[in-house]
């Protein structure tokens, strides 16, 4: 319910994350507890699997 907890948008700075990613850079997710982090990578790797160029998945 992010409309009464704090949560990070998990695509916010989407355009930056698929940047680094084309360039086949490193990056890194830093935030608090509870905040989404595992939520950005879920949405990261279907993102990355829907468009077609990449193939991410779980372990």
């Amino acid at each position: 319910m992010p409309e009464r907890h704090y949560m990070v948008d998990p695509l916010r700075n989407q355009k930056i994350i698929f940047d680094l990613i084309e360039k086949t850079q490193y990056f890194t997710i830093h935030a608090p507890r509870q905040t989404g982090k595992t939520t950005l990578l879920h949405e990261l790797a279907h993102r990355l699997n829907k468009e077609g160029n990449y193939i991410s998945r779980e372990k």
